[in-house]
């Protein structure tokens, strides 16, 4: 016996609507076709769905009871459909997220890649790549499990860039300590660096910018810090008469982030060639 969605469907409209011209509106229907559906699925089940009396028609406790069950079958239905949609996707398009920035910068200047806008929690990666919903993460974890592998990508290395007239700073590197205090203009969502800056300069001011045009107009009218990697580049910047920073490493560990090219282990083979690809552009920063 085959029930047909839209008897399902009808019957859940039902039980939330409560009456036979609010489900056909809800539906998009006509009250008949409501009425002959409920007819339908009654004899389909052979049970008695509807409590029928001259002025109204309610649910029986079996009704109610199919209603749920209804309910739960399309949703079901709904998650094979998305399941399956995203597993296309990710085997017709390469899909990369990243924790941080930097990657998406230095990934997002080849065409081949399709390079998520929104950065990813580091909590939420093996869930991303299980439901299929993209082919790769790159982020700082190392994750070996029975579905999921990494490989090594490459570094990133951060910076800060300091007035060079005012700073009291010598030499190419400075530590964390040696900066804490002062204001440094960023980018809003920094993914996993913000936790570093957070932890290692907790007496600064971070004066987030949520758009790269807001980000880069601070940066072109002030003498104000920020911070840059080796997969950034302050050369737009640099280029201008009146820019007078000095970049400097820092020197602290928590200043450098190893990151990983996370997949599933039964997509290696189609991803081979982008994984190889990622690390050869990433070769060019180090």
């Amino acid at each position: 016996m085959m029930i047909e969605n839209y008897l399902l469907e009808e019957l859940v409209a039902f039980a939330k609507y409560k009456t036979i011209s609010a489900t056909a509106e809800h539906l998009s229907i006509t009250q008949p076709a409501v009425t002959r559906g409920m007819q339908k699925l009654e004899e389909l089940l052979n049970v008695k769905l509807f409590n029928r009396t001259r002025n109204r028609i309610t649910l029986t406790k079996t009704g109610e009871l199919a209603a749920k069950e209804a309910e739960k079958i399309l949703e079901m239905q709904q998650e094979f459909i998305e399941y399956v949609q995203n597993f296309n996707k990710t085997h017709y398009q390469i899909k990369i997220y990243s924790t941080s920035p930097g990657p998406q910068i230095i990934l997002s200047q080849e065409s081949e890649f399709s390079i998520e806008d929104k950065l990813i929690d580091t909590s939420a990666i093996e869930n991303v790549l299980l439901k299929h919903n993209h082919s790769i993460v790159i982020s700082n974890q190392n994750i070996q499990t029975d579905e999921i592998a990494s490989e090594y990508a490459g570094f990133e290395e951060l910076r800060i860039n300091i007035d060079a007239m005012t700073a009291s700073l010598s030499g190419d590197e400075v530590s964390f300590s040696q900066i804490d205090g002062i204001s440094v203009v960023t980018l809003s969502n920094l993914g996993i660096w913000q936790n570093v800056i957070n932890t290692a300069m907790p007496n600064s001011k971070f004066m987030s910018q949520n758009t790269v045009d807001n980000f880069s107009e601070i940066l072109s009218h002030s003498q104000f810090p920020f911070f840059t990697t080796n997969l950034t580049s302050s050369k737009e910047l640099q280029e201008n008469p009146g820019f007078r920073r000095k970049e400097f490493f820092i020197k602290d560990e928590s200043a450098m982030i190893d990151y990983y090219i996370n997949y599933r282990k039964e997509d290696k083979r189609e991803l081979n060639s982008i994984i190889s690809k990622i690390k050869q552009i990433w070769e060019k920063y180090m």
